[in-house]
């Protein structure tokens, strides 16, 4: 965008928010409309916003479930309940950990985790989407 190749750009906003701070702040670039899982920015078309029915909806959701889940830790799924509560409860003070935290922003990066029971809930939710929803974003996303 800055030698004037390509006129926009489609990126996490972390990305964006690292190595160009200032873009947005000085409106160097303008932000179209946001995707993602939830919005984040204020005064900015959230995609899910502009869906016309609840097909429309679902689909979005499927697409943009990815970005809901950010940087996952995995374990195996045969992780006994005791370990899988340790590693949990240890993750979610790591991320109230006010060094952690302090850390994290003075790198320019939001601090928005998510908890293991909410990242369980969005799993759940992309797996009981409908299949032919399912199909419709797969035929739309695969290579012709």
């Amino acid at each position: 965008m800055e030698r004037g190749e390509v006129d926009g750009n489609c990126e996490s906003l972390d990305s964006i928010v690292s190595r160009r701070p200032d873009w947005i702040a000085s409106g160097k670039a303008i932000v179209l409309f946001e995707g993602g899982a939830e919005p984040h920015l204020k005064d900015v078309p959230f995609i899910l916003d502009r869906a016309r029915n609840e097909k429309e909806r679902l689909a979005i959701r499927l697409l943009s479930a990815g970005q809901g889940f950010g940087r996952p830790f995995l374990a195996p799924p045969d992780l006994p309940a005791d370990g899988l509560a340790m590693l949990r409860a240890a993750f979610d003070a790591t991320m109230k950990d006010a060094a952690f935290a302090e850390d994290v922003r003075r790198q320019g990066f939001e601090l928005d985790p998510k908890s293991g029971q909410e990242l369980a809930a969005l799993a759940e939710s992309i797996y009981a989407t409908p299949k032919a929803i399912v199909d419709k974003v797969a035929k739309l996303i695969s290579p012709q």
